[in-house]
């Protein structure tokens, strides 16, 4: 003969909202975890790094690229006199000393 259990219906509830709530809260508790992840590193070929050991000294590495160099922001600064550029004695991308001469100005009737 089967018994009837008064409380049966009442553990199953309670046990139901338990899973629930613990289900709920890992799922939630994992979506906070990845959201303050870091995002991951490159990946870099092996080929394309140099493994070593750390050595004491200078590390030289001449590199060679295409194109040209652009400025990002270009500043026009205006003279307090008014001239012309009357000869340009070098181009872009020579090589200059502290000393070399870029341009010959003429102001109001000068030779600079």
């Amino acid at each position: 003969m089967d018994i009837p259990r008064q409380d049966a219906a009442r553990r199953r509830r309670r046990r139901r909202i338990l899973y629930a709530v613990v289900i709920t809260a890992t799922v939630a508790g994992g979506f906070v975890f990845t959201s303050r992840l870091e995002p991951a590193a490159p990946t870099v070929e092996r080929a394309t790094v140099w493994i070593d050991t750390v050595k004491r000294g200078e590390m030289l590495r001449q590199v060679r690229g295409n194109g040209m160099l652009v400025p990002e922001e270009i500043r026009w600064i205006p003279a307090e006199t008014e001239g012309r550029v009357e000869r340009i004695f070098l181009q872009p991308g020579a090589v200059v000393k502290p000393d070399t001469v870029l341009y010959q100005l003429r102001i109001e009737g000068h030779v600079l």
